[in-house]
Order: C-alpha cells, then sequence, then structure tokens
C-alpha cells in the first residue's frame, strides 16, 4: 500500500522550501510533469550531488501541509486518500469483510549497492515483489510486530484481520472477521513495529533486518560509515510504477552525521547543509536571526506541526496519578500559550509581522493532516471553540484551581513525583528543553517534578515495557496511525500499543482500560460515514479531557524553517509518506552553488 497523500491545488507557489541535498544527475531529459509545482523544471545534467542533514541517530525529513512563503493560511482540502504503491489495486467487498490486493507488476527490489551486497541474497536484488512476499512479511509480523494486536485477530479479537493468503503470485487477500473502516490506512503505518514488506529470502532471519534495510522506495541504501555519513543512491525500478514523473530526480543523497548541535548550525551557514528544516541546533528561536543574517535563505511555513511529546501518568497502585483529580490538575498547571512561545518562539514571530495561529492539542493532535504529527480535520476538536463543551475548563491555565484538586487529592499543598524522561528515546536535547519548560511552568499550581533523564536500560525496564505500570511521570515521543480511528486505537484502547493502563475508577493499572473508550473506538473503527466518525471522535475527545488521560504536550503552531534556494519542488506534494527527497530537484544557479 502506499502511505496517504494529499496533492496541492495547482497554484504557483513561491520558491519551494529546502532539503539539504546535492544530487547527480542522470541520463535522459524529463518533459515537464503536470502537477509538479514550483520554478521550472530542470534538466537532469543541472542536477548536482545531494547532501541532507543528518539528526544524530537516523535522517529524518521536516514535514508539514503546506509550502507558502512568508504566508500563513490553511489548506483548501485537507482531506487524504490511500493510494496504491506496491499495490496496483485493491478493492472491498460489498460486505466489507475481504480485501483484495493486486501487485503492481513494475514493483521490484532495489538493485544490489556496496552496502548491500554482503548482507542480501542475491536472488532479491531487482525481483518483482510477489504474493509470497507479502506472507512471509505478515508471519514475520505476526512474531514481532508491536503493532500486531491491533490487526490481527489472531493476537486481539478487536482487530479485523484473520487470515492473509495468496492465490497466486500477484494477488494477496485479507480476510476480516468485520469491516474496519481503519484498516486501508492501518495498512499504509510507516510506525516502527507495523507492517513492512520484506523480501521472503529473509523468512528465518537470513537476512539480518535489524543491521540492513532492503526495499522498494526511490532510494537504496548504498554506504553507511557509522558517525560519520549515510549515503542513498536512486533505485531506478521505482520509477517502474512512476512511469509519468520517473521519480526520483536525484541520483545520490548524502546524509552526514554530524551529532553536535553547533556543527550542524555552522554546517548550514556555511551552505554545506542545505536545509535547517529539523537540524538539530537549529530553533525556532534561531529562524528570524539566521534569516536576517542571511537574506538569501528562503523562510518557509511548513504548516501547523504540533508538539511531538507526550505526558505518560504512571498509574501503579502507589501512584498518585491513579486519582484523576490530579491528573486534571496537570492539565490546569499548563500555561499552554506560555509554552508554546517559549518553544516555537510565536511572540517573535508575530513582532516581526508573521500572522501565527496556536492551537490546542486534545486527545488527538491538532494538525490537519496525517502521520507523523496526528489527525486531519474534521476529527480534531478545538478547546476553544464553544462546542467543546464544559471540558474545554481543563485546557485553560488556572493554577489555583490546580491547587485546590491537590489538596483535594493529597490533603497537602504540593505533590512531589519522579518526572522521567530518556535523551537516547526521544527527540534528544529539545526533549530535554521540553521536559525542563512543562516542569518549571507546573511549581506555580504545587507540583514539584524531579526530572531524571533515563539510560536506555532504565527506560526500557521501566516505561516502555511497563505500560504506566509505575509511579511516575514520563515524557515519551508521541506517534499514531494516520487514520484518527486507529490514532485513538493505539493510545486509549486496552489493546492499543501505546496504551496506558488508565481506568476510570482511579483503583491504579489495568489491563482491561476505561469500557467506554474501548467501546466507543471499536464503534468509531467499525463505521464508514465520515460525519459520524468525526462525532464519536469528539465525544472522545471531550470525555478524555475530562479524564485527564496522558495528554499531548500542549499544542501546535505553524512550523517556519530556512533553506538554501539551490534545492527546488521540496514540499509540493504532502501527505503522510511523501516519497521524502524524491521530488527534489538542485538548480545550481542559485546559493550557495550559484549566485
Amino acid at each position: 500500500m502506499r502511505r496517504r497523500r494529499w496533492k496541492r491545488p495547482r497554484r504557483r507557489p513561491a520558491p519551494a522550501g529546502r532539503a539539504g541535498h546535492r544530487a547527480r544527475g542522470h541520463d535522459g531529459e524529463r518533459p515537464p510533469r503536470r502537477h509538479l509545482e514550483g520554478p521550472p523544471h530542470h534538466r537532469p545534467d543541472d542536477l548536482r550531488r545531494a547532501r541532507l542533514p543528518d539528526h544524530g541517530a537516523g535522517v529524518r525529513l521536516g514535514r508539514g501541509l503546506a509550502a507558502v512563503q512568508n504566508e500563513a493560511r490553511p489548506l483548501e482540502d485537507p482531506r487524504l486518500e490511500v493510494e496504491g504503491d506496491v499495490a496496483r489495486s485493491f478493492e472491498l467487498t460489498p460486505d466489507r469483510t475481504r480485501l483484495t490486493v493486486r501487485l503492481h507488476p513494475g514493483a521490484r527490489w532495489s538493485p544490489s549497492t556496496p552496502f548491500l551486497a554482503p548482507h542480501v541474497p542475491s536472488s532479491v536484488f531487482d525481483r518483482p515483489i510477489d504474493s509470497e512476499d507479502v506472507l512471509v512479511s505478515w508471519e514475520r509480523f505476526l512474531q514481532f510486530g508491536l503493532g500486531r494486536g491491533e490487526m490481527a485477530n489472531s493476537v486481539n479479537p478487536n482487530a479485523p484481520i484473520t487470515r492473509v493468503s495468496a492465490p497466486d503470485g500477484s494477488t494477496v487477500v485479507f480476510d476480516l472477521a468485520f469491516p474496519d473502516s481503519s484498516l486501508l490506512p492501518t495498512l499504509t503505518i510507516s510506525n516502527v513495529g507495523y507492517f513492512y514488506l520484506v523480501p521472503k529470502e529473509g523468512k528465518g532471519d537470513a537476512i539480518p533486518f535489524n543491521r540492513v534495510m532492503i526495499g522498494a522506495g526511490p532510494f537504496a541504501i548504498e554506504e553507511y560509515s557509522p558517525s560519520t555519513r549515510m549515503v542513498f543512491r536512486r533505485n531506478p525500478n521505482f520509477e517502474l510504477r512512476d512511469t509519468d514523473l520517473r521519480r526520483p530526480f536525484v541520483d545520490v543523497v548524502e546524509a552526514p552525521i554530524i551529532p553536535d548541535p553547533a556543527s550542524n548550525l555552522s554546517q548550514f551557514r556555511a551552505g554545506n547543509i542545505y536545509t535547517a528544516n529539523g537540524l538539530p541546533g537549529v530553533t525556532a528561536a534561531d529562524v528570524l536571526p539566521l534569516k536576517d543574517e542571511l537574506p538569501q535563505l528562503d523562510l518557509y511555513n511548513a504548516g501547523i506541526v504540533s508538539d511531538p511529546q507526550k505526558m505518560i501518568f504512571g498509574v501503579a497502585k502507589d501512584s498518585p496519578f491513579k486519582d484523576k483529580r490530579l491528573r486534571q490538575a496537570m492539565f490546569y498547571a499548563w500555561d499552554r500559550d506560555l509554552y508554546m512561545d517559549a518553544i516555537y518562539n510565536v511572540g517573535a514571530f508575530e513582532s516581526a509581522g508573521i500572522p501565527m495561529e496556536v492551537r490546542y492539542n486534545t486527545a488527538l493532535p491538532c494538525n490537519l493532516q496525517g502521520y507523523p504529527n496526528g489527525t486531519y480535520a474534521p476529527y480534531w476538536l478545538d478547546p476553544k471553540a464553544g462546542d467543546f463543551g464544559p471540558n474545554a475548563k481543563y485546557y485553560t491555565h488556572d493554577p489555583a484551581e490546580a491547587k485546590k484538586l491537590i489538596q483535594a487529592a493529597t490533603g497537602k499543598d504540593t505533590l512531589e513525583f519522579e518526572h522521567w524522561w530518556s535523551v537516547t528515546n526521544s527527540f534528544g536535547p529539545a526533549t530535554g528543553t521540553a521536559v525542563e519548560v512543562i516542569s518549571a511552568m507546573v511549581q506555580d499550581a504545587g507540583f514539584r517534578p524531579s526530572i531524571k533523564n533515563l539510560t536506555t536500560p532504565e527506560w526500557l525496564d521501566r516505561v516502555q515495557n511497563a505500560q504506566a505500570n509505575f509511579n511516575a511521570v514520563v515524557t515519551a515521543i508521541d506517534s499514531g496511525g494516520p487514520d484518527p480511528a486507529s490514532y485513538l486505537f493505539q493510545h486509549y484502547h486496552a489493546a492499543g500499543t501505546r496504551f496506558g493502563g488508565f481506568n476510570p475508577n482511579d483503583a491504579g493499572w489495568s489491563a482491561e482500560g476505561d469500557p467506554r473508550l474501548n467501546g466507543e473506538i471499536e464503534a468509531m473503527k467499525r463505521e464508514f460515514d465520515e460525519g459520524r466518525r468525526a462525532e464519536i471522535a469528539h465525544d472522545l475527545q471531550r470525555y478524555i479531557a475530562g479524564m485527564g488521560y496522558n495528554p499531548r504536550y500542549p499544542g501546535g503552531t505553524f512550523n517556519f524553517f530556512l533553506q538554501w534556494p539551490v534545492l527546488q519542488n521540496t514540499l509540493v506534494i504532502r501527505g503522510d509518506f511523501p516519497r521524502q527527497w524524491a521530488n527534489e530537484w538542485l538548480d545550481p544557479a542559485r546559493p550557495p552553488l550559484g549566485a
């Protein structure tokens, strides 16, 4: 399946955002393509080698909803649809209990590279993907996949897929226990632990998937030098199912590994890295000063991006936070506007004449778009709007009310507790800053958190394998599926991969969860009317606010970033998985390569 993608209306944007690329072109001239926007298309011999920033433990480009320069406006149509990728077509039976997928004849595994050749059997390279690959991948998913409880009925009776079969080499059939409106989006989730396709030759760990990645996307990994760089080479097989555009447009992507934030910033200033989007060392507070220092840089608004972190209340039998009054107090203690200003520099952008919009996260993230940052309209319910109801009060900053709740729950004016996070299991120092801001902010309400940065072994033992059966508060990375029902299932259903052990009776950790949440989320997953699905999502957000269950960090606002003008066509095709690096090309006449 292909990740859900949204295509922008045809209009010529300001120069597109730049990802740090250097690329080599390949032979053959391409005509202009009908839904690419931006400056005139360049011949392949205008392309050069591309350099992308690394983010410490891996390469990750920023993402957003729009690519408009110095302009903040909502998109006209943020709805998303599922498209085929390895799948040429897919269809559900009228009763929606069987999904038939026909594989694309042009879907092939990537060619061999110097990095892949020692680890992957030669029979894999350039071979068409067939139904046996899918069956082997499903078996592996059932054995190891963290998300198998959301998809496999044999693991969880609330999951839809009962059987996966292959009537022939190019057809795969998914039999379902019941209709599930989130099935197609869930099959597209790129979260670690969900359903990935791997070559059948890897059955029985014959391919070390923990050390090698082999796929059929736009690029294949050519080189990995620990602590130095990664290099990705264009996969020529990808254009066999992208005959119109023949992407990707660049031949080589280099990803230097620069763990030091200050070095990242200096390399970006020098033009050796072409983007500061998501680059460690460049915060929201750096954007406007850098633009003043280097006016040739392009300033872009990637749309509203919500804070990608979540507070998890430990609800063990001895945890004070099993009492919902203390969770409600934490909601009141957050000054969401102050946090957004401290982390995202909202006031400075407004002072510079750039209009900003600040939204609050609820049980659903406040972006319009799907994974990796949340859901999309019309499911998110604005707590600042009138239709949220009385539980909107928990999104107001009211330290006095928080103090009353602490006193009522504990008999004391203050509450001491540990606040855990892990620099190696988060977004690094940026998460540490967020934890410090939140922990300082709640002091006025009477909370007295003691921050502890856990080692990876401690994190695995105390947090990841504990499902909130602890007595601390934790800040962790938040993620979820591209469908709002999938997101809610993961976080709030008792069978969800991110379920936090909470229950409505303040009795401490429970494997059964909250019956109301379980029932309404199951109803949402089985509902196909979008209006009714949105109504259920709204009711869930109101209820979860009142129960004080595990809030995502305060909110979201426009994500501005700087990039060098050399890179063209970035952020034109948007979606949950927008084929990063596949749509860009370089214009050597623009800075830093040209004048």
